[in-house]
């Protein structure tokens, strides 16, 4: 008999003990997790080493994302190992995040329609990988649909919770260009000092170095416009003429008559081709007239009378002018005259030029 009830025992081991486990999911929610769940534990339970135990329990706990289990110690095993598989993606990880050019809509009408769809995107996943993508495209979004304040603020967003994007350097001079146009100076000149500061060597950082010169400029303060403007002239780069150009506009604001007078002929001379440099050189002339270089002056004006622009045309009446002062009112007559003749059925004059003409001819005539 003994050894018959230890073969039954053998062939029926006792009831395993059945444990609580609480479960939380980190990732997915239950109502989306538990039918997989509940699905791959079947698969398993069909195993033979649980064919003569209870089937787990598991209740979904949703107020707490979490799972209720009631198994054995083997079975939960397999549980756990089923949860870490399904429990991985967010339940939003479908999502992406892509650019579709838009089509058939006026430019306002198609970028105010591209921040509605990037502002549906952050609300419904803003922990997506591509949230900073979407905002620095939000931003610019706005602003060409003409919400330049709501842009500012997105920008601001940006700036402040992605600070390691790649993208920061372009967001931060969108934010500084956002703030100059809509009355925020002093915030400009803080965000575009703070480009300079970490992007140093950025494709942008000459264009950086214009806009903190015009603020200053703006500001009454010349002189440290010209000091960061002297750096972009020093140097070779797309930026270089208007860097002089503007070098040569801060320098005649503090009288530097000399210092713009150098500035003025570099553009003109250096960048010949630029379209700033026949003005130019006609600043450089007016600067050497402030300074008392007239003989320097001239030679700059004779030069310019040559051309065929507008800026030829001031040249010549500058030229006038100096040849009044000089004694040399026959001079100025034959500048004169030549412009005019120069001048004949052109339209583009503008309406005050020819008069000044006509007027030093009559100061030259009178003297």
């Amino acid at each position: 008999i003994e050894d018959l009830v230890a073969q039954i025992q053998a062939d029926n081991p006792q009831v395993k003990a059945r444990d609580l486990r609480v479960i939380a999911l980190k990732n997915t929610h239950t109502e989306t997790a538990l039918p997989q769940i509940q699905s791959l534990v079947n698969e398993r339970m069909a195993d033979r080493r649980f064919s003569s135990l209870p089937k787990p329990s598991i209740v979904a706990d949703a107020a707490n994302n979490r799972l209720l289990v009631t198994a054995t110690a083997d079975q939960l095993k397999e549980i756990d190992a089923v949860v870490d598989i399904v429990d991985t993606q967010p339940a939003q990880a479908e999502r992406e995040l892509a650019v579709i050019p838009l089509q058939a809509k006026p430019a306002a009408e198609a970028y105010a329609s591209a921040a509605t769809a990037l502002r549906e995107f952050l609300d419904k996943s803003p922990k997506h990988p591509q949230t900073a993508d979407a905002l620095n495209f939000l931003g610019e979004s706005l602003w060409q649909s003409g919400r330049r304040g709501d842009a500012v603020a997105v920008w601001q967003q940006f700036v402040r919770d992605h600070a390691d994007s790649p993208r920061l350097a372009d967001v931060l001079y969108a934010l500084a260009v956002g703030q100059a146009e809509t009355g925020g100076p002093a915030e400009a000149m803080a965000t575009f000092a703070r480009f300079a500061k970490e992007f140093p060597k950025h494709p942008l950082a000459a264009d950086v170095a214009l806009w903190r010169a015009d603020l200053a400029t703006r500001a009454g303060k010349p002189a440290d416009a010209e000091q960061l403007l002297a750096a972009v002239a020093s140097g070779p780069g797309p930026r270089t003429a208007e860097a002089l150009d503007r070098l040569g506009a801060a320098r005649w604001k503090q009288k530097n008559w000399a210092g713009a007078a150098d500035a003025y002929a570099r553009l003109a001379v250096e960048h010949a081709t630029s379209p700033l440099a026949a003005n130019a050189a006609v600043m450089a002339g007016r600067a050497l007239v402030e300074a008392d270089r007239p003989d320097d002056a001239r030679k700059i004006f004779s030069k310019s009378t040559a051309g065929s622009g507008l800026d030829a045309f001031e040249a010549a009446h500058q030229l006038a002018l100096l040849e009044i002062d000089a004694k040399q009112p026959a001079r100025a007559v034959e500048v004169v005259d030549a412009a005019v003749a120069k001048a004949a059925g052109r339209k583009d004059l503008g309406r005050d030029l020819m008069p000044r003409l006509e007027l030093a001819r009559a100061d030259a005539l009178y003297a």
